[in-house]
């Protein structure tokens, strides 16, 4: 992980690098390093969209891998009381979605984020995303949420996705990556 140095120390200001940077660190168990590049990401930029699913990930494995040494204990206690008072997510969430869940993108996070929490409430969160009000969003949050729904965040079916990129068709319509498959095709 000692490639993840320099980047985060060269570019300390783009939110990006936090949350790339928590990814790997989640992947690779360091609750330590989670913790702070979640404490960055939110210092960056508070309106970073993967805060809440990042969050959620991270009070998840706290909960799930308990720390042995006291001292790491003590600390992961107290600065996930920080992030996340009480411990209570949820709450966090609606409180994240009060404050800061009026675009797509964040949207479509908090939906993955209770979808992490909640397997069974994927297609329901699914279904908030696709009642959008795509008016309001911009092409940025739309190629994000299409990128993702193509990864398989929230368990789309196709029939799901080619719904999303319609109704972004209808706010974008020179933008390619929205455009009907059949008219990809010609």
């Amino acid at each position: 992980m000692r490639f993840l140095d320099p980047i985060r120390t060269l570019s300390p200001h783009w939110p990006d690098t936090h949350t790339l940077a928590f990814e790997v660190f989640y992947r690779k168990g360091k609750i330590l390093l989670m913790i702070q590049s979640i404490k960055r990401a939110i210092r960056t930029n508070p309106e970073t969209p993967e805060i809440p699913l990042h969050l959620t990930m991270l009070s998840d494995y706290v909960s799930r891998h308990p720390v042995e040494n006291e001292l790491v204990r003590e600390i992961v206690e107290s600065e996930m009381e920080g992030l996340v008072p009480g411990g209570k997510v949820e709450e966090w969430l609606e409180s994240y979605t009060a404050d800061h869940g009026d675009g797509l993108q964040q949207t479509f996070t908090v939906g993955c984020a209770r979808a992490f929490l909640d397997v069974e409430c994927s297609s329901e969160q699914l279904t908030t995303v696709l009642s959008f009000d795509f008016k309001t969003a911009d092409l940025p949050s739309c190629l994000y949420v299409l990128e993702r729904l193509q990864r398989g965040s929230l368990t789309p079916t196709s029939e799901q996705i080619a719904t999303f990129k319609k109704l972004a068709h209808q706010s974008f319509p020179m933008c390619p990556s929205f455009r009907p498959d059949k008219d990809i095709q010609r």
